[in-house]
């Protein structure tokens, strides 16, 4: 984990870290990325406050508390990072590179706690890799870290796992066979887990629950696991341009199987033509990693988010997750 100038000697990835000049630490979003600039939102920032978090005598505070759309863009805002992206036609958290410090790459941690793991949690860590191995097939090449980990802020106390799959054939190796791999959380924990959910995108619990991934939520030594998949390269930034329409709201069916559906954003194919606003909706992109395995799944989704025209034509995809309207998806 060095420090860097403005060009990275690897390409980020989503939910990998950066660190700013001024020691704040930042999360990736996505895989494609505006030129000198990433899409990140700030999660930590260094405190004189004793808190969970530390680093070499440093604390840390959390100002995200609770994930979702509307939630993350609070604190990036106060931190000046927001701007409209023409490609994305939104207002979006965006950190230059000449304000990076240091970044933190999700497969070079785990390499790190591999060959040395310095506490319970990390060597949590390791067992998690066992496992993906032996029960799923997926191998450490694949494989990273992310929340607190990744910075070596974590907490023995509070912190969960926080575990990346990269690339299309592990992300659905991992859908397929994590409930085999770690087991699911206690009935209680569960019902917990599922009224924070259902208050934080306005659905019922029983909406939460037939959309529920099951790589969310394991459970590994007591702790809460949590698994996100990433695609395991970048893409070209503006390879499409969005421009919002309107607001969507309806019943799409959605192709199943889609390995992209699975990854951060995740992104399905709509099987049947749907006129809207003057345009074909093609495909639904979410930006809430909860929705991205009802998007795998498929079928007939009750879908809610901002309807945005692709390149000016007479194509159009559906954005789930974001500030204006962050939205759901749902079985119909």
């Amino acid at each position: 984990m060095a420090v860097i100038g403005s060009k990275p000697a690897e390409p980020l990835l989503t939910h990998d870290y950066v660190e700013d000049v001024e020691g704040r630490l930042y999360v990736i979003v996505g895989d494609e990325h505006p030129p000198n600039a990433y899409f990140a939102f700030l999660k930590y920032v260094p405190t004189n406050e004793r808190t969970p978090w530390s680093r070499k005598g440093t604390y840390y505070a959390r100002v995200i508390r609770v994930y979702g759309a509307r939630n993350v863009f609070p604190a990036s805002e106060r931190a000046g990072i927001l701007r409209y992206d023409p490609v994305l036609g939104a207002k979006v958290p965006v950190l230059g590179k000449e304000r990076i410090a240091r970044i933190y790459y999700g497969r070079g941690r785990l390499y790190e706690i591999l060959r040395e793991a310095s506490d319970e949690l990390e060597e949590a860590v390791c067992d998690v890799v066992d496992a993906l191995s032996r029960v799923c097939g997926i191998g450490p090449g694949s494989v990273g870290v992310t929340g607190s980990i990744l910075p070596g802020i974590h907490s023995l106390e509070v912190s969960d796992i926080d575990v990346v799959v990269y690339g299309c054939r592990d992300s659905i190796l991992l859908a397929e066979c994590v409930g085999d791999a770690f087991p699911a959380q206690p009935p209680r924990a569960l019902e917990r887990r599922v009224v924070k959910e259902a208050s934080l995108y306005g659905l019922s619990s029983s909406d939460v629950l037939s959309v529920m991934p099951p790589y969310k939520a394991r459970l590994l030594r007591g702790r809460e696991l949590n698994f996100v998949m990433a695609r395991d390269r970048p893409r070209r930034y503006g390879r499409r341009v969005l421009t919002p329409v309107g607001v969507f709201e309806g019943v799409l069916e959605v192709e199943p199987g889609s390995c992209e559906a699975l990854m951060y954003p995740g992104e399905a194919r709509v099987s049947r033509r749907v006129e809207v606003g003057g345009c074909r909706v093609v495909s639904v992109i979410t930006y809430e990693n909860f929705f991205t395995y009802a998007l795998y799944l498929g079928g007939r989704l009750r879908v809610s988010g901002i309807l945005e025209r692709v390149d000016g034509g007479d194509e159009c995809v559906v954005v789930v997750g974001s500030r204006e309207n962050p939205g759901y998806v749902i079985r119909a």
